[in-house]
């Protein structure tokens, strides 16, 4: 009995022994990562003002612009300041814009009776408030043109490609001989990345 007890002391220290020595070697737990990730969505925005726009981040843009704009032209052949096209975005090609124009229409009285115009778009700095002498795009209603305007490449990852456009509005003369009525049209602004 002496025997079998230090027979079963002797393996009781053995196997304590091994896993003693195994935990003694550190068998360790396989390395753990943490994976991080952040997606920064990517955003435009195009609107229109009646005042130069000069705030450039998303939620000034969002309260100082609209998508829809209604504009009263005064009845003169002279080119009139109307409005200003202003574009924001975090994509680094920039875009382009193209633009359409349908005629002034009648709408109440004589719905056959058209006035036509041009629409210049001026090209106005970033760092200025003064718009370019020389159209960046003309669209003219009595050809049913289009034209394209771009937005620039960012220049910085840090910073956002920003773009603005005065748009001035010429009748042509024909406007003085049209039956009275409250005549309106439409200048239609399509947006593309590049």
């Amino acid at each position: 009995m002496k025997k079998l007890i230090a027979l079963l002391l002797a393996g009781a220290m053995m196997v304590t022994g091994i896993y003693a020595a195994d935990n003694a070697t550190g068998h360790l737990p396989d390395e753990a990562k943490l994976t991080l990730e952040s997606k920064i969505p990517g955003f435009s925005y195009m609107g229109l003002s009646t005042n130069l726009f000069y705030k450039y981040s998303p939620t000034d843009f969002e309260n100082e612009n609209s998508s829809d704009l209604t504009v009263k032209l005064s009845l003169t052949d002279e080119e009139q300041d109307v409005a200003y096209l202003n574009v924001l975005t975090n994509y680094m090609n920039g875009a382009t814009v193209t633009v359409s124009g349908t005629a002034l229409q009648g709408g109440t009285h004589n719905t056959s009776s058209y006035i036509n115009y041009t629409a210049n778009f001026y090209y106005v700095p970033n760092s200025g408030s003064t718009a370019n002498s020389l159209a960046t795009g003309t669209i003219d209603t009595s050809s049913t043109s289009s034209t394209t305007l771009d937005v620039p490449t960012r220049t910085s990852s840090s910073d956002y490609a920003r773009t603005r456009y005065l748009i001035k509005v010429q009748l042509a003369e024909e406007y003085s001989s049209v039956i009275p009525d409250i005549y309106t049209g439409t200048i239609t602004f399509a947006y593309a990345l590049n």
